[in-house]
Order: structure tokens, then sequence, then C-alpha cells
């Protein structure tokens, strides 16, 4: 059966890159600065000194940030540790909505002009947004998936793979491309990983190459990969 013909699909340009991180830095930023004084005034309110209450921003809008990290570019956790991250980018965003939407009854409410129901959604706007590009960033232009592939230049074509001469004199049968190779056919879905498969996963795991790059070597995808290595490491724990 003939194999299917793998595509590389499109990846964005440099300059598409640089024009999305500038847009998304300066949406952010602004965000940021709103949500910043929002949380400032929230802090102070509670008592704490202006000296410290500068940090309280980052205290809650870093922690978002940090957990979305870890939530997107280590493949290995756990269940449980991927809940615990998702959990925590949760508590601190609603965190953070609710002290910028009570931040309007410590910024003189007398002024506020519109229904007080209307000005505390206004002042949730600032840390709606600024969750939402964070959250853009990190699964789109931070994401190292969607990264455009490393070239070498002493990378050669599967193709094109010799083996050295046998010691009887004759060439050997040569070394035929992963692509088409029996084994490289998908296997079934839930069909077990074959022990040489899973001893190339491992070996490459153990030389720093990531999923992705792990799945340019053996008949699976990228969160295939992960799943295995995830569930190797389960198991050796237990």
């Amino acid at each position: 059966m003939a194999n299917r013909k793998q595509t590389t699909p499109p990846v964005a340009s440099l300059g598409q890159r640089i024009a999305l991180n500038v847009i998304l830095l300066l949406v952010g930023a602004a965000a940021f600065r709103m949500s910043f004084d929002h949380h400032v005034k929230i802090a102070a309110a509670a008592g704490i000194p202006l000296e410290l209450g500068i940090f309280y921003p980052l205290v809650v809008d870093a922690a978002i940030l940090v957990a979305m990290l870890i939530g997107i570019w280590i493949p290995t956790l756990t269940h449980g540790q991927r809940r615990y991250v998702w959990w925590t980018v949760a508590f601190f965003t609603a965190l953070s909505v609710a002290n910028n939407s009570l931040s309007v009854l410590v910024l003189e409410p007398e002024k506020v002009t519109m229904p007080m129901w209307a000005a505390i959604a206004v002042h949730a706007v600032p840390a709606i947004t600024l969750f939402v590009v964070v959250h853009l960033a990190v699964n789109t232009v931070l994401n190292p998936a969607n990264r455009p592939p490393r070239r070498t230049t002493d990378q050669q074509p599967a193709t094109t793979a010799t083996a050295r001469p046998s010691a009887t004199g004759h060439d050997p049968a040569p070394v035929r491309a992963l692509s088409s190779a029996p084994s490289a056919q998908r296997p079934r879905r839930g069909a077990p990983v074959p022990p040489e498969h899973l001893a190339t996963i491992l070996r490459l795991k153990s030389e720093g190459l990531g999923a992705r790059d792990i799945a340019e070597h053996v008949p699976y995808g990228k969160s295939k990969v992960s799943e295995i290595i995830r569930d190797h490491q389960e198991a050796n724990r237990a």
C-alpha cells in the first residue's frame, strides 16, 4: 500500500511573527498598565504599604504567565501536575479580575457617572484582556510547537542513507527511509508501543530532543510521543 506523502504545514514568516509579537506586546502592556494601578489601589486599601503594594500586581499577574508557560512548554507533566497548573491559572485569573472589578470601590466611587454594575464591568476589562493576550501568546507565537523547524547543514535526507560494506565484500541492502519502512506505518489506535520504538523514543529523549523532534524518527505524532514518555516516567516512579 502506498504511503501517504507527508507535507510540512506552512509557518508564519519572520515578518509576520514580529508583527504579531509587537501587537501582542502593545496590547498586553496597555492592559497590564491599567491592571497594575487597580492592583496597587486594592493593596493600599487592604493596608499593604505602598513600597510593597507595587509588587502585588506582579504576584498576581506573573503567576498566571508562569503557570501557562509551564502547562504549554512542559509536555511530560503528569495528569495531576497538569490539573494543578491549570487550577493555578484559573485561581489567579479570577483573583486578578476580582481585584480590577473591586478597585472602582476605592477609586473615588462618587465620581462614577454610570451604574455601579457597569463601572465594575469596565474595570474588569484590563484583567480579562491581559489574560486573553497572555493566553494567545503562550499558545501561539511562544509555543515551541509553532516555531519553524531548525535546519542543519549536516542533515541528510533519509532516502540517501548508506551503510558500510559488509565483511564479505558484498554491498548491503540500502537503508530505507523511515517513511518507506513497513514499521513506519502508523500503528492502529490503542496498539502497544513496540519495544524498538520505545527504546528509540527514550534514547532520543535522553539526548535532549523534544517530542516534536522525536516524532520525526518514529511513526507517532508529537502528542503521542509525549504521552509515551509520560507513561514511562510514571511507570518508573510506581
